[in-house]
């Protein structure tokens, strides 16, 4: 893993201890955009949600899964994906993609050092359209990921 996603994961690391010890804000949300095709990356995890959610408007239910891509020396990229299958279970079409990013969001306004470096680890899905994973020492649930804006909390240890 590149020096950089390392220097990344440290200074989340500090903000989120920030954060803990000064009892800041612990739900932040980040913008899902639209995904574009990785270029040069491997899928290096993938999950998909058991249950199925069905948009407001829409007949076709939706089940939720999220990819973990690892560019080449560069931090990882966090997809989620809303796909539709037909009658007894054929015909699984992606609806929609879209990708976010846990490191640059709004937890980068807090700091303060912390010496736990651990990489994104996938928990497990909460409902259909929520997960829980942990990232630099600290847990959290991924929330709304239906939507354009993801909220992410951070769990109380």
């Amino acid at each position: 893993m590149g020096a950089n996603v390392w220097l990344r994961c440290g200074i989340v690391a500090a903000l989120l201890a920030c954060a803990s010890l000064a009892g800041a804000q612990s739900v932040f949300t980040v913008r899902a955009e639209a995904a574009r095709e990785p270029d040069g990356t491997r899928i290096e995890f993938t999950s998909t949600a058991r249950q199925l959610w069905t948009p407001a408007g829409s007949a076709e239910p939706q089940y939720l899964r999220f990819v973990l891509y690892r560019p080449h020396q560069s931090p990882p990229e966090f997809r989620i994906e809303s796909w539709t299958f037909g009658r007894e279970g054929c015909c699984h079409r992606l609806v929609r993609a879209r990708h976010f990013d846990i490191v640059t969001s709004e937890l980068l306004n807090i700091v303060a050092p912390n010496a736990c470096a651990e990489d994104f680890a996938f928990g497990r899905w909460l409902s259909a359209t929520s997960f829980s994973f942990r990232m630099i020492c600290r847990d959290f649930v991924a929330e709304q990921l239906q939507g354009d804006e993801i909220r992410l909390r951070l769990v109380k240890s």
